[in-house]
């Protein structure tokens, strides 16, 4: 019996995130001609569909929006910090469609796993930095 064993089509699907908009052109060409020298040499033809779903933002240390959230966290006992993390949210969606908005870390422990857990000591601070924004 005759069996192939060579799939029909294969897919494979990727993601690339920069702060640089210019070094993700540059990784999915860099990609797209390495696909495309593999297939070539194995006699296959590469589709290649490519979507932008979020793009990386950042705000100033010293601008308005970025002040007020600083002086809600002081008032709040927590002390600023910004970190650039290269992660995708909705506070990216937002501000692509010219909606200033951040993500502020609440402490949160192994997030993104089955094992996310946010200590109640967290929460009660997060709690005290909405009442802090709420009340400016």
């Amino acid at each position: 019996v005759d069996v192939n064993t060579v799939a029909a089509a294969c897919r494979t699907d990727g993601e690339c995130r920069s702060y640089e908009p210019a070094r993700v052109e540059e990784v999915t060409d860099g990609l797209r001609a390495a696909a495309k020298i593999a297939a070539a040499s194995e006699e296959c033809v590469v589709r290649w569909e490519q979507e932008t779903e979020f793009l990386a933002y950042q705000h100033g240390w010293d601008t308005p929006a970025t002040q007020f959230i600083r002086s809600a966290m002081e008032r709040a006992g927590i002390t600023p910090l910004a970190v650039s993390t290269g992660g995708g949210s909705d506070a990216n969606v937002l501000n692509a469609k010219g909606v200033t908005a951040y993500n502020l870390g609440l402490g949160y422990q192994k997030p993104h796993s089955h094992h996310e857990v946010l200590p109640f000591a967290a929460f009660e601070t997060a709690r005290q930095l909405c009442r802090m924004l709420l009340t400016s």
